[in-house]
């Protein structure tokens, strides 16, 4: 019989949003940058947010246009995140108003002793998750 190891480099994992549970935490890891989908994808030009999970699994693929707001805005490529699921909303303004947007949180790693704000690109929210305490994973 044949042991395996850890999956090697390049293989990803995917999550289907629309069967992601509102406050699923997807991914708590280092957000290791961008990839962007080529002419031959169901959606050329989309986005990929990559992230290596902490606990050494298989690098982690999330799009969303709301999570790459949230993303330029607060954390840099090498940045420990948690990312959380947060279900639908509908889209006040813009060219895509009125149709429904994934959403996201994000955490940072607490920055001596005070937890970093949890941000979200929905002002609207009164739902929170605490930052989860990341020190020492250097």
């Amino acid at each position: 019989m044949v042991k395996f190891g850890a999956p090697v480099e390049g293989q990803k994992k995917y999550y289907k949003l629309a069967e992601c549970k509102k406050g699923q935490i997807l991914v708590e890891g280092k957000y290791v940058g961008v990839t962007e989908a080529g002419p031959t994808s169901m959606y050329p030009g989309s986005l990929t947010y990559n992230f290596k999970p902490l606990d050494g699994s298989a690098t982690v693929g999330l799009s969303g246009g709301q999570l790459g707001y949230l993303l330029e805005e607060n954390a840099r490529e090498g940045d420990i995140v948690q990312v959380t699921y947060q279900g639908m909303e509908k889209i006040d303004k813009g060219r895509f108003a009125g149709k429904d947007s994934h959403q996201f949180t994000i955490a940072l790693p607490e920055v001596e002793g005070e937890a970093v704000p949890q941000e979200t690109a929905s002002e609207t929210s009164e739902e929170s998750t605490g930052a989860v305490d990341l020190s020492g994973l250097d």
